[in-house]
């Protein structure tokens, strides 16, 4: 009986390393957005900054679409990219907003570029997001 309990043993022993190695690899998948940065470590996954892009004056340029890339040149996706609204004061960061104004998530300690465009004219800019989470921040294109 010594044998099968050994070998049951020994098999139990290769799944749990197969687990423990299933999770440390899972954990790891978890932190690509939190790569410890100019910010350090939070241990796993951070919540984006959101920023707005919002106007407080109709430019007679048409629809205002804003594109925001990352260091390495890649586009970010946006909850909206254009802005349909202009406003007096700084919008509110809430859903009903998000869709009114070019909204995108974007990462702690992550440098950005944006480029807003509409016919005849075009703003651009750097975006360098502060060491902090789940804030909102308001970009007005003047």
């Amino acid at each position: 009986m010594k044998p099968i309990v050994l070998t049951f043993c020994a098999i139990c022993m290769g799944l749990l390393y197969s687990f423990f190695t299933l999770c440390t690899l899972s954990l790891s998948a978890c932190k690509k957005k939190d790569d410890g940065g100019t910010c350090g470590s939070y241990g796993g996954i951070v919540s984006p900054n959101v920023y707005l892009f919002w106007i407080d004056h109709d430019f007679s340029c048409g629809q205002i679409t804003v594109e925001v890339k990352d260091a390495d040149g890649k586009t970010v996706t946006p909850f909206q990219d254009k802005i349909s609204y202009t406003s007096g004061t700084a919008p509110e960061c809430n859903s009903a907003n998000y869709g009114k104004y070019a909204t995108f998530d974007l990462y702690q300690g992550k440098t950005y570029t944006y480029k807003a465009t509409c016919t005849g004219k075009t703003w651009t800019g750097t975006i360098i997001v502060p060491c902090e989470q789940g804030q909102c921040k308001n970009i007005q294109l003047q």
